[in-house]
């Protein structure tokens, strides 16, 4: 579908072959989804677990959210050091440079990664991103997350935290998490939406996949974000579509991990649904070395899935940089970069 018309896009629908140049934005991943198999039996082996290849067998093969996310708990437990969280996510930035991946905001919640003190943690992914960011990889930015069942002392610790000092390469902060926790809605969440605000983070927040569209409408409401990590299930309440696009808030949307995880399947994805109702989209992994992706494979499956050609692909990538937690400069930096691959010919981007 092109941006304005609402009807499909005429241009032929891209394979990931053809996005591999496209300099693309990804504002939907968690560096929690960045363990290969390979590596999540390293570490384990490293940290002396039991039974290494059945655990590693269940961590990915889980297909329920709540199982899923008690295997992000296990495996981002068994980082105990400075260096190897910082390898995770050099490595990590490595990846999706490989990718085409211009820019990245990689989402940590601290909650899984309980072998690292939160600031050291902080601090050692954000040296990662600095040194893959050194060889030529993604430009990688971090936001900080909070846990839906974290409990009040803890939220508000983390905040102060990030007043008090934080590294460059925190941009903002977000929740995640299951939202048919108890106290998933707490007050305090807003509090510290609040006061990210005021630090200078942009705020966003995952909701619409675990919840419904009340889930979507109370992000917009009680914390105040104008971006939404998921909100698919906005697709189930036409009058909330209507204030999404009327309000122009931007989806950060991942088809494959919503297809495991929410629909079965890609075909019933309502990524189209979403399209036609004007809602501003950006397209985004979520766990990609989990589910076998990478952007770029992404990016042709969501093609595929709403019968988009390469124009409103690219639109997709200027929708994610519109809603980027970054500077100025970078935004500039990155528009740019669009703008010089949309002059090259076609034949020319293989």
């Amino acid at each position: 579908m092109s941006p304005t018309s609402g009807h499909p896009d005429p241009a032929p629908t891209p394979t990931r072959q053809d996005l591999l140049g496209l300099p693309t934005v990804e504002l939907h991943v968690h560096l929690e989804g960045s363990f290969s198999p390979k590596r999540v039996a390293e570490l384990a082996r490293a940290a002396r677990e039991p039974a290494v290849e059945e655990r590693v067998a269940w961590a990915f093969a889980t297909e329920d959210l709540a199982d899923f996310l008690a295997a992000l708990d296990w495996w981002c437990s068994l980082v105990r050091t400075e260096e190897q969280a910082l390898d995770q996510a050099a490595g990590f930035a490595r990846f999706l440079g490989a990718s085409g991946v211009a820019y990245a905001e990689v989402t940590v919640n601290p909650t899984h990664w309980t072998g690292l003190p939160r600031p050291r943690l902080v601090a050692a992914v954000c040296a990662g991103f600095d040194r893959a960011a050194d060889e030529g990889a993604a430009d990688c930015r971090l936001v900080v997350s909070l846990r839906r069942d974290q409990p009040d002392d803890q939220v508000r610790q983390v905040l102060a935290e990030l007043a008090r000092e934080r590294p460059a390469r925190v941009v903002g902060l977000g929740v995640d998490g299951d939202e048919r926790a108890p106290g998933a809605h707490r007050p305090v969440f807003g509090e510290a939406f609040a006061e990210a605000r005021r630090i200078g983070l942009g705020v966003t927040a995952h909701a619409g996949e675990s919840s419904g569209p009340e889930g979507v409408v109370a992000a917009l409401e009680q914390l105040g974000v104008r971006r939404i990590d998921h909100g698919v299930r906005a697709a189930e309440d036409p009058g909330l579509l209507a204030r999404l696009a009327a309000e122009a808030i931007t989806l950060s949307v991942c088809p494959t991990s919503n297809a495991h995880l929410l629909y079965g399947s890609l075909e019933r994805h309502p990524l189209a649904l979403l399209d036609r109702a004007g809602v501003p989209l950006s397209i985004g992994t979520d766990d990609p070395l989990t589910f076998g992706i990478d952007l770029p494979e992404e990016l042709a499956r969501a093609a595929a899935v709403a019968h988009w050609g390469l124009p409103r692909l690219d639109e997709a990538q200027r929708a994610g940089l519109r809603a980027a937690f970054c500077d100025a400069a970078t935004r500039e930096h990155l528009a740019r970069r669009l703008e010089a691959w949309d002059q090259v010919p076609a034949e020319a981007r293989a």
